[in-house]
């Protein structure tokens, strides 16, 4: 390219690396056309968008298949303060180990993606400022790297809502907005005990499944045994 872009100079081998030419960068998939006042014009057509000038990036309605989810090299190259992602399908797992490093990062975003299992995060390397996490409307999440999320210092909300297979933080609590989710982990970090206890009632009539239920809760798999 031959300017410098987040830090990073890149110079194509098929041009003279005048700045001042239109110039086309491909970084991972994403085609960003840039003009002479550097602004970005488009990406990915409408179902992405990266702009330079509020540093953010949002991708929505793509298959995870087609997109790369390796966002480290990209928000190193571009300084982004956002990273929305929503409606994404055939991802079932994402790891956020991969942006732990991005110091510039603000608010990261994976909302309304249906097939979405589990989040995780395997290590805080310290540089990471993030103050707003947002997995809402996710159906099937059921698990999120809490332990990371509440050894970051920045972090001011945790946003989950709609996430009922989701067992912490609890709906309860998630309900009550990001403020109070991300209060609750870090309490549950400093002073929660594990508890495996619960008192249950059942009522129901005869042969209503109560014992079915009953069983199927302290079962392994978490499933009701074949009713004869």
């Amino acid at each position: 390219v031959g300017d410098e872009v987040g830090g990073k100079a890149f110079t194509r081998p098929d041009t003279d690396g005048t700045p001042e030419d239109l110039r086309t960068i491909i970084v991972k998939g994403f085609t960003i056309f840039r003009t002479r006042a550097g602004a970005v014009q488009n990406t990915v057509g409408d179902k992405g968008r990266l702009s330079l000038a509020d540093k953010s990036l949002s991708l929505n309605r793509l298959s995870a298949a087609t997109i790369p989810l390796s966002f480290q090299c990209f928000v190193s190259i571009f300084p982004l303060r956002k990273v929305v992602l929503s409606e994404i399908t055939e991802l079932m797992h994402l790891d956020m180990s991969m942006i732990g490093g991005c110091a510039n990062l603000r608010l990261f975003a994976c909302s309304d993606c249906k097939d979405l299992r589990v989040v995780t995060w395997h290590e805080n390397e310290g540089g990471c400022k993030l103050s707003c996490i947002e997995f809402e409307n996710n159906p099937w999440l059921s698990r999120l790297p809490l332990p990371i999320f509440a050894s970051i210092a920045s972090l001011s909300e945790l946003k989950c809502k709609g996430c009922s297979r989701l067992v912490s933080p609890p709906v309860e609590v998630a309900n009550q907005g990001g403020t109070h989710a991300a209060h609750f982990i870090r309490d549950v970090a400093a002073r929660g005990v594990f508890s495996s206890d619960m008192t249950l009632f059942l009522l129901g009539d005869g042969e209503a499944g109560k014992t079915s239920v009953f069983r199927a809760l302290k079962s392994p798999g978490n499933v009701a045994e074949v009713i004869r």
